[in-house]
């Protein structure tokens, strides 16, 4: 061994301090590069896990609102529907209270009209009846002045 030690030129002190030195670098290299290294990945490792578990979660929660909005929307389609076809009956019930209202005015004002048309008929009989006395009077009178004078 001293031979191959002899012929490659290798000095053993050398060899014993460079193994001496590198197992140094090691063990600093392990403590303030290795370690600090591993406890980075795993602190990285656990956000990636917290997020992948929150976007799970916020997956989850955004289900449970979409099926949510679904169905306040259908809620609220239905209760528009329905206000819709109440206002739709309250505008037929307005419309035939409506309806009755102006017939029932029209049917007073004719009948107001029919009155006012009887009593006007009325006063023209009255009228003519008294026209009717006293062109007779008149005549009478003419018929008398005439059988005097003659």
């Amino acid at each position: 061994m001293q031979e191959i030690i002899n012929t490659f030129g290798i000095d053993l002190r050398l060899l014993i301090i460079q193994g001496i030195n590198f197992g140094i670098l090691l063990f600093l290299l392990w403590r303030f590069l290795y370690k600090p290294v591993l406890r980075m990945l795993d602190e990285r490792q656990k956000v990636i896990a917290e997020g992948v578990e929150n976007a799970k979660q916020v997956e989850k929660e955004r289900e449970g609102i979409e099926s949510e909005r679904a169905e306040v929307l259908k809620k609220a389609t239905a209760e528009g529907e329905s206000l819709m076809l109440s206002a739709r009956e309250r505008a037929k019930e307005d419309e035939l209270s409506m309806t009755k209202a102006a017939e029932a005015k029209s049917n007073q004002i004719l009948k107001d009209a029919e009155l006012r048309a009887e009593e006007l008929t009325r006063e023209a009989q009255a009228e003519n009846k008294k026209e009717a006395a006293r062109l007779a009077v008149l005549a009478a009178e003419k018929i008398l002045r005439n059988q005097n004078a003659g």
